[in-house]
């Protein structure tokens, strides 16, 4: 019985091993690369609400994800300024959450997040990757006050991510 087991276990393990390769998340690299996009961004932080039943399904084989889902969702909370986190930001916005083959982005309902959303006209999209990029649930005040610096034109993308960085 041990003998089958293990022979079951490892006939179960033997499959291809995939791995998912993204550099590491960094708000101040997100902050320059949507700065220098042609599309319109808004920096926001506040509360993100949504069904988390939509969230793509990760359990089954690679190909029961769509490559993307969208998700209506609610953010509430303010957009950057110079001066900080300082304009009210509250409005429905699309959530889509992409998929990298097995790999989903995910997010959780009612907490905090410091988002890059597109906007398209009166349209506002968060995107939720498996790499992490462009939304930071329970950002620090640090991360936040990097922010309003990058805003202000001082936004040094590090090597590693900007939340492992100490102030100068």
């Amino acid at each position: 019985m041990i003998r089958a087991l293990l022979i079951a276990g490892l006939v179960a393990a033997s499959g291809p091993a995939f791995a998912l390769s993204c550099m590491p998340p960094d708000p101040a690299r997100d902050f320059e690369r949507s700065a220098s996009d042609e599309n319109q961004w808004v920096v926001v932080h506040g509360k993100l609400t949504f069904d988390k039943r939509l969230l793509p399904n990760r359990d089954g084989p690679s190909n029961d994800a769509a490559p993307t889902t969208d998700i209506p969702a609610y953010f509430k909370g303010h957009s950057l300024t110079r001066d900080g986190f300082t304009n009210r930001f509250e409005t429905p916005i699309t959530l889509t959450a992409r998929c990298f083959g097995p790999w989903c982005g995910g997010a959780v309902t009612d907490t905090d997040y410091l988002a890059f959303m597109q906007k398209d006209g009166s349209s506002y999209t968060m995107t939720v990757d498996p790499c992490g990029n462009n939304s930071y649930p329970k950002p620090s005040q640090e991360v936040l006050d990097r922010m309003q610096a990058c805003m202000n034109g001082d936004c040094p993308v590090a090597d590693g991510p900007v939340l492992q960085r100490k102030k100068r």
